[in-house]
């Protein structure tokens, strides 16, 4: 990879059902998709990392403000045991070079056994 390669990166919120996750991570990407245009040049990358919580999310989303990178924080208006899902993952634009060295801090998403 060089670094003009892009990814984008989907952090998803680990305190929810492992099926929503899987199911907003997918939101997050589609959205900022569709916000956002392709790059030229080499296939994006996609990348997906966990945060703990809600919280977390929205220091994530702080720290891309922060850095001047383009995003889509995903609101999911269902209810999941009694209350509105709200804020359940991100999709960053794509980004290249040193930019992806924000992400560094979040670990990869697995799934816990």
């Amino acid at each position: 990879m060089t670094s003009a390669t892009p990814y984008v990166y989907v952090l998803i919120r680990t305190d929810i059902p492992v099926a929503h996750q899987i199911t907003q991570a997918c939101h997050a990407a589609l959205e900022v998709g569709f916000d956002h245009s392709r790059p030229q040049g080499p296939p994006v990358h996609l990348v997906t990392l966990a945060v703990k919580n809600i919280d977390a999310l929205q220091d994530a989303q702080d720290r891309l403000s922060g850095a001047g990178i383009g995003y889509h924080l995903f609101f999911e208006p269902d209810e999941h045991d009694g209350a509105v899902m709200g804020h359940t993952a991100l999709a960053s634009a794509p980004v290249s070079g040193a930019s992806r060295k924000l992400f560094s801090r979040y670990p990869l998403w697995r799934l816990l056994a």
